[in-house]
């Protein structure tokens, strides 16, 4: 058994763990814009989530400070919606709207790539 088969059993052990802390966000892929410049977004999908609402700086990877509303933590590989010229499988242009209705610009995006899938074993979103 390899380290990334390892890694995936892990994360799912951690999603069954925690459902009772999840809740459910609303998740709006960015697919585009029209001929206007106007986004244009897949249909929401609702997703389980671990969210902690905190104001909390963050430094960015360019270096840059922010001040974040949210994370959001998909315990889970997000399919890709597949649209050209986004970043799979979450895009800093796609809307994450919380319990509450709190939405805000994604700051930050990470998670730990799997090499047999390309994606993340699960994505770290900051609002």
């Amino acid at each position: 058994m390899g380290l990334d088969t390892t890694v995936r059993s892990g994360v799912k052990i951690i999603d069954t763990v925690t459902k009772s802390l999840q809740c459910k966000v609303q998740h709006k892929a960015w697919k585009g814009a029209d001929t206007y410049g106007t986004p244009q977004y897949a249909s929401a999908v609702l997703r389980d989530a671990i969210v902690e609402q905190q104001q909390q700086q963050r430094k960015l990877p360019d270096g840059q400070y922010v001040m974040t509303k949210a994370q959001v933590m998909f315990i889970f590989p997000v399919p890709p919606n597949g649209a050209a010229g986004r970043v799979e499988p979450v895009d800093p242009r796609d809307i994450i709207t919380l319990p509450d209705g709190t939405t805000g610009p994604i700051l930050n995006i990470s998670g730990f790539m799997d090499k047999g899938t390309g994606r993340p074993f699960f994505s770290e979103i900051w609002i």
